[in-house]
């Protein structure tokens, strides 16, 4: 209850300086909002330059922000009589009006931060030249002068971090969160409750956020800080369930086990049980080589006997590692335990293919299907971190009846003037499709929600490449 209040006097504070900031002028911004959204970026430079009382700064950035985004419209909507008969007076006007509101904005104002990186977008953008080199080095070195001010605006300094990020500039991006990590986290010091209950939420932010690249890992660096600041204290069950989420989006497969571990042993009557102890299953298996590991944690599924998609995943898992083992009449077990079941419930359309697969195998004498066999050969050689392979899809979490691609990223080994020859087994539950060696992506779609596993080995003429698997949350839209 402290800490609600807290948060609550918090967000009181924040309003009432929200609502000085607009009073002091910087209404502007939802009147750009308002001229921007129908284009009318040359009527905002005409009513701009017209206004009263506005701080001469502002009114410059304004100006120039107006111009910047005039030519990436002209230049997006493909305006050329416009974009060659206006462009460079519009350039001359945004350098004019950027480099004023940079030379007239307080070190102490967010504008400070803004106008550069405005330039550094524009010599970016706009000119992709040398210059934005030295703008970028001018916009880092003004962050870290204004992040050591205590009342410096760190949601300006997020904003440039998140748009380096975007940008493609990462090592920039991470020295910016970095920064600003330590300045989130000085707050543990004045007040604990309050400096936590932040870090949560900006991890939070960034992990459900749409940079795929750099947010995980900024995410990640966040949630160590608050381990190290109370190695005590538990996360949540829906943040620990993404953290550990995000984990699996950067390939952490070991550190998001250990989240899952730490939320069944915290919450075992969580609704995210079933899933950590699956994928706890599936971790121990197959990146630690621990089949046994494996099979207990599916056992602790399996127990549950309901119609949970876990249960199923697992009864279907425990079958196929028992069957790798020469174990077939327990991996027949599993299998027909599974059809029985799933044929009452009438779902896991998928598991259901593969397991009457793996049955016929048996029965037929055959060996395990050669896909999943190179596959989980790595049972025997153990989990390598394999930067060669990557299985990608846009989104780890997917609705079930969409379709969507899932793909690879192959680093293809140095051959002389030769390319070399890839093939793509892919394995587990690919959903829909059934994508042949030749192919290194694929649409597919799955009709019933649980956890996915998709497996992918490449093969060169000279051998394994290298492999990688992705977990995909499949929900009811």
């Amino acid at each position: 209850m402290a800490l609600i209040n807290k948060i609550a006097a918090f967000s009181i504070l924040f309003l009432l300086f929200s609502f000085c900031r607009l009073a002091a002028g910087e209404d502007l911004e939802k009147i750009k909002e308002g001229y921007f959204s129908r284009h009318e970026y040359s009527a905002f430079v005409d009513y701009l330059s017209a206004v009263k009382g506005q701080e001469p700064a502002w009114i410059s950035y304004y100006i120039a922000l107006s111009r910047y985004e005039q030519l990436r419209y002209l230049q997006e909507s493909q305006n050329w009589q416009e974009y060659f008969d206006k462009s460079e007076q519009f350039r001359r006007q945004f350098l004019q009006q950027a480099q004023k509101a940079r030379e007239l904005a307080s070190p102490k104002s967010a504008l400070f931060i803004y106008s550069r990186y405005l330039l550094w977008r524009f010599y970016r953008d706009i000119f992709d030249d040398e210059r934005q080199a030295g703008a970028l080095e001018d916009l880092l070195y003004a962050l870290e002068q204004y992040l050591e001010l205590p009342e410096a605006d760190l949601s300006a300094v997020k904003f440039v971090a998140a748009k380096l990020s975007e940008q493609g500039e990462r090592s920039s991006a991470r020295r910016v969160y970095r920064i600003y990590l330590e300045r989130l986290s000085a707050g543990l010091l004045e007040d604990k409750e309050l400096a936590l209950a932040s870090l949560i939420s900006e991890a939070r932010e960034l992990v459900l956020s749409e940079d795929p690249q750099s947010a995980p890992f900024f995410a990640e660096e966040i949630f160590q800080k608050i381990e190290e600041a109370d190695p005590a204290f538990i996360l949540d069950q829906p943040t620990l369930l993404l953290r550990a989420r995000n984990l699996e989006r950067v390939k952490e497969y070991q550190g998001a086990g250990r989240q899952y571990k730490v939320l069944v042993e915290n919450y075992p009557a969580s609704v995210y049980y079933p899933e950590a102890i699956f994928k706890l299953g599936v971790i121990y298996a197959y990146t630690r080589s621990d089949i046994s590991a494996g099979l207990d944690y599916f056992a602790k599924l399996i127990a549950m006997d309901s119609d949970e998609p876990h249960v199923f995943s697992a009864r279907y898992q425990s079958g196929l590692l028992l069957q790798y083992q020469d174990n077939l009449s327990k991996a027949e077990e599993h299998y027909r335990a599974l059809l029985d079941r799933a044929q009452e419930f009438s779902c896991c359309v998928g598991l259901v293919n593969q397991a009457t697969a793996r049955l016929k195998e048996i029965e037929e004498g055959r060996p395990l299907d050669f896909n999943l066999r190179v596959f989980m050969d790595i049972l025997k050689d153990g989990w390598r971190v394999q930067p060669a392979v990557e299985v990608k899809t846009p989104q780890l979490r997917q609705a079930a009846g969409e379709e969507f691609d899932i793909s690879s990223f192959v680093l293809s080994p140095e051959s002389g003037c030769f390319p070399v020859n890839l093939e793509y087994f892919w394995s587990g539950d690919t959903g829909s499709a059934t994508p042949s060696s030749s192919q290194n992506r694929f649409k597919t779609g799955y009709a019933c929600r649980g956890t996915k596993l998709v497996q992918l080995t490449v093969i060169t003429p000279s051998g394994v490449l290298g492999r990688d698997f992705i977990f995909l949350n499949i929900v009811e839209d």
